[in-house]
């Protein structure tokens, strides 16, 4: 039976189809072309503008409490993330010029390269102008968005104007003002350093985007754990994220989980139905890297690196008895850690996390909490390896059943959930439906676009 969701999204559909065979009918091509891009445009646009602004007011809360420089740096920093800001540069004015402060830019990989605004904000402060903001936002074909950002980040800077630097980074100014000049950051095609730890992608394949999140294609297991094995090798942090068409679905809905979805150092493909949007979208098919079977893998290669391992997460009796069994299918692995899911002291457990040395957190808490939660304290965790296993710790531990091998080969799982608890299942699956539909509509978009691209050029 067909939820009110799921039909209205098929009669949309359908009528957007008839629309456009009526339009079709009635207009030249080129008069339609326009008007699907001015359409393709003016949603972007107000999808991202929202984006924006959620991340200005979250921006703007935690300004008000922010009595440190290194504080509202942070703040800054991860608005610009959300915002998809190319760089930020903070500049105090000191004996007749400018010197770097402080520096940021977007991981590379997360966004393509393109155009980019270039904005320079002077920030006033008792009177005088003591220091400058200097950003490069992403353009996007689109200066309507651009400009809104720009204004979200000066309202943002007349409200809360930096504070004076601590004095733990007055070493690092000094520094700074040794080998940054003023007019660095004017060189043509000159990228600002970051001065924040950032895990580098080398050896990764390129991100696909699914629908507006990134997805790394790996071609194996063996692929992604020796990505792993590299990561703790050299020290490096990294957060994964296993990346679902429902996931993708409330991202759409949700700025907060879309940019913590954006902001993973990976994305796996852990369902079928990205791996059927990538075939759809770019022709090529993504192999599967569930989370769960990467959960276990890890295990496997940490039992013979000698890794120490911390389990947080599911109940108490849960998580006794996926250590009592994990012991028992890997003799040699070091768990050095756990706790249930029923806390209320976060710091308190990340620094048990970190008193076990531990090299991999593995989280339990279901989705998408587990990953709000690594998100929110991952600067905190010095864990290596970070990553969300839902259901996995109740799997080892006996108390869930995965579904038949010959289900996860085909990957048919979610039909055999569905099978099995359809009320409960129906529920959370439900938007595959409009999550397909979607899919297909934008590649019919984008073959219409590109086909009257090729007209064009003709």
């Amino acid at each position: 039976m067909m939820t009110v969701e799921g039909g209205w999204s098929v009669a949309l559909f359908g009528i957007g189809l008839l629309v456009l065979v009526a339009m079709l009918g009635c207009l030249h091509g080129g008069r339609l072309h326009d008007i699907i891009l001015a359409l393709k445009r003016n949603r972007t646009i107000v999808q991202e503008s929202k984006t924006a602004k959620h991340g200005f007011e979250d921006a703007e809360t935690r300004m008000r409490n922010a009595r440190s420089f290194g504080v509202w740096w942070q703040t800054l920093s991860e608005m610009a993330q959300q915002m998809n800001f190319q760089s930020l540069g903070i500049w105090n004015h000191h004996r007749d010029h400018y010197v770097l402060t402080r520096a940021w830019s977007m991981p590379e990989g997360l966004f393509a390269a393109g155009k980019t605004m270039k904005l320079t904000l002077p920030l006033h402060k008792n009177g005088t102008i003591e220091w400058e903001l200097r950003a490069r936002i992403w353009i996007n074909d689109f200066l309507e968005l651009s400009g809104h950002q720009a204004m979200l980040l000066a309202r943002l800077m007349d409200e809360f104007p930096p504070p004076e630097p601590q004095r733990e980074t007055e070493s690092l100014d000094r520094h700074l003002e040794m080998t940054v000049q003023s007019k660095a950051d004017e060189r043509a095609g000159e990228s600002v350093t970051t001065l924040q730890t950032v895990v580098g992608t080398d050896h990764v394949p390129t991100p696909l985007d699914i629908m507006g999140i990134p997805v790394v294609p790996f071609e194996s297991y063996d692929q992604a754990l020796e990505y792993v094995e590299r990561i703790v090798k050299s020290n490096s942090k990294s957060f994964w994220v296993a990346i679902n068409p429902i996931k993708v679905y409330h991202a759409w809905h949700d700025s907060e989980l879309r940019n913590l979805l954006l902001g993973a150092d990976v994305g796996i493909c852990d369902g079928v139905g990205v791996s059927i949007a990538s075939r759809i979208l770019h022709g090529r098919d993504i192999k599967r890297c569930t989370g769960c079977d990467l959960f276990f893998r890890l295990l496997s290669l940490a039992s013979l690196k000698g890794w120490g391992v911390y389990l947080l997460g599911a109940s108490t009796e849960s998580n006794a008895a996926a250590r009592l069994e994990l012991q028992r299918s890997y003799p040699d692995l070091k768990i050095v850690g756990w706790q249930d899911g029923y806390f209320e002291d976060s710091r308190a457990v990340i620094r048990q996390i970190n008193r076990s040395k531990a090299k991999l957190l593995f989280v339990a808490m279901g989705s998408p909490k587990q990953e709000q939660w690594i998100s929110r304290h991952r600067r905190a965790i010095k864990a290596n390896f970070c990553m969300g296993v839902g259901g996995s710790f109740d799997i080892a531990a006996g108390r869930l059943a995965r579904a038949p091998k010959i289900c996860r080969v085909a990957g048919a799982e979610f039909l055999y959930r569905l099978i099995r608890e359809p009320r409960k299942r129906w529920r959370i699956q439900k938007v595959l439906i409009p999550y397909f539909v979607r899919v297909v509509e934008k590649k019919l978009v984008d073959l219409f676009i590109s086909e009257e691209g090729r007209i064009d050029q003709a």
